[in-house]
């Protein structure tokens, strides 16, 4: 039995997608935190690992919006449906959990299926760009400019801005269906 089980048969309301949204929100505070620091190097491998949590909880909120049913599976799908930024946060999401991703929201359709391939450039891919003078340098100086950006269907997504942009989605989306209260 689950907590979220617990707290309803003793009668206790909760919204457990709620609890999941401010989840999403601390990680986006500790991406924002790194986005405007200057971190050392060996700081990139928890940098990752922040921005890789931010797009599982992310993605997740619409586990806990399933089970919840504030809304129905519909109004959900189509959410996804009609905003890339979901589908490649579903995408970062799924590629980061297993080691091949089989059916990816974006990405080039397979020829006679309803499948898409997450092969080669039609595939997603986060990716570090650098100040190229920072490496020249080859100073113990902090990354100045270090870039993070995903790459899918030829497209380069600042992932910053992806992560503003994802968020925004949610919070327009709890609040067009009344889901904040």
């Amino acid at each position: 039995m689950s907590r979220v089980d617990i707290l309803e048969n003793s009668k206790i309301p909760i919204k457990p997608y709620l609890e999941q949204l401010e989840r999403i929100k601390r990680w986006k505070k500790r991406l924002d935190d790194m986005r405007y620091s200057k971190s050392p190097e060996n700081k990139i491998p928890d940098q990752i690992d922040f921005i890789l949590s931010f797009f599982i909880n992310c993605f997740h909120l619409r586990d806990f919006l399933k089970y919840s049913k504030p809304v129905s599976d519909d109004i959900i799908n189509r959410f996804f449906e009609d905003n890339i930024e979901m589908q490649i946060c579903r995408d970062i999401c799924n590629e980061s959990k297993h080691c091949s991703l089989e059916n990816p929201s974006i990405g080039a359709r397979i020829p006679g299926t309803n499948k898409k391939s997450a092969k080669g450039w039609d595939g997603i891919c986060l990716v570090k760009e650098y100040d190229p003078f920072q490496e020249v340098l080859k100073n113990n100086n902090p990354i100045k400019n270090i870039k993070y950006v995903i790459l899918t269907e030829g497209v380069k997504y600042d992932v910053f801005d992806l992560t503003d942009r994802c968020l925004i989605l949610w919070q327009n989306f709890f609040e067009k269906y009344n889901l904040l209260k």
